[in-house]
């Protein structure tokens, strides 16, 4: 039932929040302060100003978010909030959205009966004000003046004197403007908060007008930060001294600069992430609950993912324990749950299945294979180091590849042909289109078969899928409105995918991802990977 609530359309999280005290007073602040100032409902307060400005909408062409490649909007660690052009491009479809949002009110009856249910129930702010949500993508102290105005002109009490409900619906329409405003100033000060620990921090007053944007930006920059600098699966030494040095490159230049700690040590931060509780209670707080909601699905989907995958460290760092305040991080985020009942779907497909245990091939015991030894030095021969090298690791591959299913092994021998070599070489960002191209052929390995069951645990199996799949934004879809095809998924899991089935051979730090493979190992296009591996 609470998921449910929070994926309807009006069901984001508008709680009332007090507004936070020593927070630096800035234009939007004020205006926030001066519109709650007053005590008693009135139903217009002389807001023609901001309407003709909110209507006025862009007086230029807005700005889209990167094209499709392979069917998926977005893919990977890809950090989205580090990009100038997505981050105006998502601010362009709020503005083009509310400058279409327009709020008709019917049967005031209706109304005054949607806001003031004879249930029990108590609407949340935004629902009241038909505010908030992906379907607009934010809104400011403009938006919630308009809303207020429109509504509270239909419901005044004087004109429906005849509803004994209409007085206490006028009330909740004033209170909830109310809270939505305070929350905006709140919104604000997360916003700096979050970015306090981090060289870049700074947010304009453009980014900050409908602040849900900004702030949803930050939790996840904080959480893309954490996952980076603490590096995950298998890292070769090499490969963490590239990160160090990735993280003095500008973003601009496909840098990691956007990571970079204010103090400039990266222990710093991690130890403020794993061992305080401020940073973790910020990022799951009621304010940032309340952008994810704004915020497009493929940013949301990704949040998600990296949110468990910042859990998944912190146990592996303490012994398999997490702090207590986790709990309330599942509590705020209930699609977790979704998502990790997917994640034991992926690893139970990873499993060997039947006869076959760990460390055998189809119940044969690695002692009763025979390798052969064409490749070996003969009698009276000098071994060559290299040869020998690789002949070893061949030998622990084979034993460590054992423990994984025949579906698994043949993704395995596809990561090591595409990926980048972690010990040489320069790792693949999440965009490098090989990468891509092989993620999302993978997803669909996995996925496809998911979503065509149809026995038990099906139902279930399609509803984590739908964590992922594309959705229609209305108005704030820029790319819709002209045309474009839309995407069969919204995002691809791509850093939990690789991790899992690349167990002990995929690594991942800031500068990108790589597979465990010998320095003379050469990349192979997914397009020969996939021939390779069928022969």
């Amino acid at each position: 039932r609470r998921a449910a609530e929070i994926f309807s359309q009006f069901g984001s999280r508008q709680s009332a929040a007090p507004a936070p005290a020593a927070l630096p007073p800035s234009s939007s602040q004020a205006r926030a302060a001066a519109s709650v100032a007053g005590s008693a409902p009135s139903w217009d307060e002389g807001g023609a100003e901001e309407d003709e400005r909110r209507d006025a909408g862009l007086r230029r062409p807005p700005t889209e978010l990167p094209p499709l490649q392979d069917g998926v909007e977005a893919c990977g660690d890809d950090p989205w909030f580090a990009d100038p052009q997505v981050r105006l491009a998502l601010r362009d479809a709020v503005q083009v959205a509310h400058a279409e949002f327009k709020i008709l009110v019917g049967d005031p009856a209706a109304e005054i009966a949607r806001i003031c249910p004879q249930d029990g129930r108590e609407l949340l702010a935004g629902a009241v004000l038909r505010l908030g949500g992906y379907h607009l993508g934010g809104y400011g102290e403009a938006d919630v003046g308009y809303a207020y105005r429109q509504l509270s002109r239909a419901l005044h009490p004087d004109k429906n004197r005849s509803n004994p409900s209409a007085s206490a619906a006028f009330h909740r329409l004033h209170d909830a403007q109310q809270e939505l405003k305070l929350g905006l100033v709140e919104m604000r000060g997360m916003v700096k908060r979050l970015a306090a620990p981090f060289r870049e921090c700074a947010s304009s007053e453009e980014e900050l007008e409908r602040p849900q944007e900004a702030l949803f930006a930050a939790a996840a920059r904080l959480l893309g930060a954490v996952l980076a600098l603490a590096s995950e699966g298998q890292v070769p030494a090499n490969a963490r001294r590239r990160a160090a040095s990735c993280l003095q490159v500008a973003s601009s230049q496909g840098g990691g600069s956007w990571a970079a700690p204010l103090g400039g040590s990266s222990k710093g931060l991690l130890s403020a992430w794993f061992q305080e509780l401020g940073l973790l209670q910020a990022a799951s707080s009621p304010p940032v609950r309340r952008s994810y909601d704004c915020a497009p699905k493929r940013y949301r989907a990704q949040f998600l993912c990296a949110l468990s995958r910042v859990a998944q460290l912190e146990g592996q760092r303490s012994g398999g324990c997490v702090r207590e305040a986790w709990s309330a991080v599942w509590e705020t985020f209930p699609e977790l749950t979704l998502w990790q009942e997917l994640l034991a779907l992926l690893r139970k497909r990873c499993q060997v299945h039947g006869r076959a245990a760990r460390g055998t091939v189809d119940g044969l015991r690695p002692e009763d294979c025979f390798i052969p030894e064409e490749d070996g030095p003969g009698d009276g021969q000098e071994s060559d180091p290299r040869q020998e090298k690789r002949r070893k690791k061949g030998a622990k591959d084979d034993e460590v590849e054992h423990a994984f299913s025949q579906w698994a092994r043949r993704w395995r021998r596809m990561l090591r042909a595409v990926l980048p070599g972690g010990e040489a070489g320069t790792a693949a960002s999440w965009s490098d289109p090989e990468v891509r191209k092989l993620c999302a052929a993978l997803w669909r390995d996995f996925a496809d078969p998911l979503g065509a069951e149809t026995g038990a645990g099906s139902a279930a199996a399609r509803r984590c899928l739908a964590l992922f799949r594309t959705e229609a934004r209305g108005a704030a879809d820029v790319a819709a409105r002209r045309g474009s095809a839309p995407a069969e998924w919204a995002f691809v899991p791509a850093a939990d995918l690789l991790l899992i089935v690349g167990e002990g051979l995929v690594g991942s730090t800031l500068e990108g991802v790589f597979a465990d493979a010998l320095p003379s190992q050469k990349r192979l296009p997914f397009a020969s990977a996939i021939f390779q591996t069928m022969m």
